[in-house]
């Protein structure tokens, strides 16, 4: 493992009080004694009674989620005991909420977790029904943000964030029926914001969670602001049809600077500018990735790939990640896709996709911008399309079943 995702990981569990492995955190009980547990408890279950006494929930002082969140002082630990609990639970302080067998159904609402400040640890979850993101983490008035106007508006990114050992899975259901799309007032554009969404977030773990049946899996951005040094580790990402299993797409049209080129229709990019935008620094490693994005549109082919870095517009940067060790298969476009959509502007460097199994992929094809681009509608396992120069490394992966192994647009500068 590279020594910096190392030490991060190993801080994050002397943050949450948890015991850091190779391969991500385990959860352990240790809090200092300067801190209060709470615990939770609405009292409908009695699967789980006999196991229940002398653990702290037979005296449990509350009965929702968000009660004993907004009674809980910084760093204290909020332990929710086994039942099904209908809230959308907002976390603006520091602490572990922790659950033991329970369920946050949040059907018709929002999102079942909304994080909105650093050093919080969410683990033990299962999170079902929201009709945007299961889990999301954003700061403080990203809500109100949804995109930049100017980069004068950037926030800076929460962090510290760890989300472990959680299902989150039947969520985004806020949609279009038929395009499961979301552009109802107050719900993520596009995709309803995956099953678990950092939004503006750096240096915080996603890992051991499965994440299944909503549109997007595991999605980073940066609408709010810059996203970078986040680790992305161990999960079980399958069935999201609709979107990608794990994407980081820049939505920041401030991440880059660029100029309008003589011909007004084309854009040459300047300077990152990584304080007020961007989707950098962040590992994608050991996942399993499986039947993502299989829905196919017509003429534009499958909805999404298994591990996606997308700039779609002109100022926008997803660039400097690394893709490793991850087995991804059957996935409606290519198993790792870069897409930088525009003539110019975006900026999608420096990304490096090494030692992953990727078996076969872009089921439905892709269409990329259009029929002068030479879309792919074979099966391939990395694509990486560009109409200005990229310069990526791809190396030590082993691909099989496919057509194609790996298709690059005449720009791409692949190493390795």
């Amino acid at each position: 493992m590279n020594p910096q995702v190392t030490k991060l990981v190993a801080t994050a569990g002397l943050l949450f009080g948890i015991v850091a492995v190779a391969t991500g955190p385990a959860a352990a009980a240790s809090r200092h004694d300067s801190h209060t547990t709470l615990f939770v408890s609405n009292h409908r279950s009695t699967t789980w009674s006999h196991e229940r006494h002398h653990d702290g929930c037979e005296h449990a002082t509350f009965t929702s989620i968000g009660a004993a969140v907004a009674a809980a002082n910084p760093y204290d630990t909020v332990i929710v005991c086994p039942g099904t609990y209908a809230e959308d639970v907002q976390v603006t302080k520091p602490l572990q909420l922790m659950g033991r067998h329970a369920t946050i159904n949040a059907t018709g609402l929002a999102n079942g977790i909304v994080i909105t400040s650093s050093y919080v640890g969410v683990s033990g979850f299962a999170v079902t029904g929201a009709l945007g993101e299961g889990i999301l983490a954003q700061p403080p008035g990203a809500a109100a943000l949804p995109f930049l106007t100017t980069a004068a508006q950037a926030l800076q990114p929460i962090s510290q964030i760890g989300i472990w050992n959680n299902v989150v899975n039947a969520n985004n259901t806020g949609g279009d029926p038929v395009t499961h799309q979301c552009t109802a007032h107050g719900l993520y554009p596009g995709d309803c914001g995956g099953g678990i969404h950092l939004n503006t977030v750096s240096d915080s773990f996603v890992t051991q969670n499965d994440v299944t049946y909503n549109n997007d899996g595991i999605l980073l951005t940066d609408d709010a602001g810059p996203n970078f040094g986040n680790y992305i580790a161990d999960n079980y990402v399958a069935h999201n049809i609709y979107e990608c299993g794990i994407v980081m797409p820049s939505h920041n049209s401030f991440a880059v600077s660029y100029v309008v080129n003589p011909d007004q229709t084309t854009f040459t990019t300047g300077a990152l500018t990584p304080a007020s935008g961007g989707v950098f620094d962040n590992w994608v490693y050991h996942n399993d990735v499986i039947d993502n994005g299989t829905v196919v549109v017509p003429s534009f082919g499958g909805s999404g790939s298994g591990i996606g870095i997308f700039a779609p517009s002109q100022g926008s940067a997803s660039y400097d990640n690394t893709v490793i060790k991850n087995y991804i298969v059957g996935s409606g476009q290519s198993g790792f896709t870069i897409h930088a959509h525009y003539t110019g502007g975006e900026y999608v460097s420096g990304n490096r996709i090494v030692r992953n199994c990727i078996g076969t992929n872009n089921i439905g094809g892709d269409g990329l911008d259009g029929p002068s681009t030479n879309p792919d509608f074979s099966t391939t396992g990395i694509l990486v399309f560009s109409a200005v120069h990229v310069d990526i490394v791809i190396a030590h992966n082993h691909i099989w079943g496919n057509k194609l192994g790996i298709w690059l647009s005449a720009d791409v500068n692949a190493v390795g």
